[in-house]
């Protein structure tokens, strides 16, 4: 459904589908979650990890498949997924009532909009939508061309990250030479949060979501030569990601999940 629609309605293997982690505080890591995380720092000669953005939310009936195929892909240890939550459904009123995500956001919408200008040359957005690298994308019920376009994304050469974490300096990141250079941000992100939807399209539902982005800060410019970023350790509980993406949110060129401390 695209926001034109509701508003004639009414005139998102470290961070994979793990069980067991939920919002509260002092969460811990899954020994599998762990290995992942370490697994995608360390980045082979031949290939960096695809970023894969996830823009969905609890109120949307159509997500639910999209959002079981996304803990898929968040599985893979290929590929850098976020679960964006956008806030345009929460206009929505149902026989069952209305639903607020809880993990929406407005800048989340905007960094929607901004991806469907860019690609789709259209200024209406939709959900379930993938955004692949920040350069395409597909409906999250087509999982085919999603992978697809993974692949083809793959093509692409490689920017190379190296991440660890230092007792004094946090987390750092070393990122190589690129031909175009771009900025950098770093996304924190709960490994799974679990949602007993009680109003809604969805209302009766326990939505379960991975990747589930709670903010972005940008760390400044990258440029062609390359550089090394630091940044903060995330709060217990949490996880983050670091993507260089091209300016006015262009090509994502390279990214990574943050190293376990």
């Amino acid at each position: 459904m695209t926001l034109a629609d509701m508003t004639g309605m009414t005139s998102k293997r470290w961070i994979g589908r793990l069980t067991a982690i939920g919002v509260c505080a002092g969460a811990t890591l899954l020994a599998n979650g762990a290995a992942t995380a370490q697994t995608a720092t360390e980045q082979s000669d031949s290939s960096a990890p695809i970023v894969v953005e996830y823009f969905m939310s609890q109120s949307c009936s159509s997500c639910m498949a999209a959002t079981d195929f996304f803990g898929q892909l968040a599985g893979r240890d290929d590929i850098v997924a976020l679960s964006w939550h956008v806030d345009y459904w929460n206009i929505l009123n149902t026989k069952k009532g209305r639903w607020v995500d809880p993990y929406s956001s407005a800048d989340y919408t905007d960094r929607q909009r901004r991806y469907n200008k860019t690609i789709r040359n259209r200024s209406s957005v939709y959900t379930p939508q993938m955004v692949i690298a920040g350069a395409s994308e597909a409906s999250g019920r087509a999982p085919g061309k999603v992978v697809s376009l993974i692949d083809a994304a793959k093509a692409e050469q490689p920017v190379k990250i190296t991440a660890k974490t230092d007792v004094d300096m946090g987390m750092v990141f070393e990122i190589s030479k690129s031909d175009e250079g771009g900025n950098a941000y770093l996304i924190t992100l709960m490994p799974e949060i679990t949602t007993k939807v009680t109003q809604g399209e969805n209302a009766g539902h326990i939505y379960t979501d991975v990747n589930v982005v709670t903010g972005i800060r940008p760390l400044g410019l990258v440029r062609k030569t390359g550089t090394q970023i630091n940044a903060p350790i995330p709060i217990d509980g949490e996880h983050c990601a670091l993507i260089i993406q091209e300016p006015k949110q262009g090509r994502i060129i390279t990214a990574t999940y943050c190293p376990v401390p």
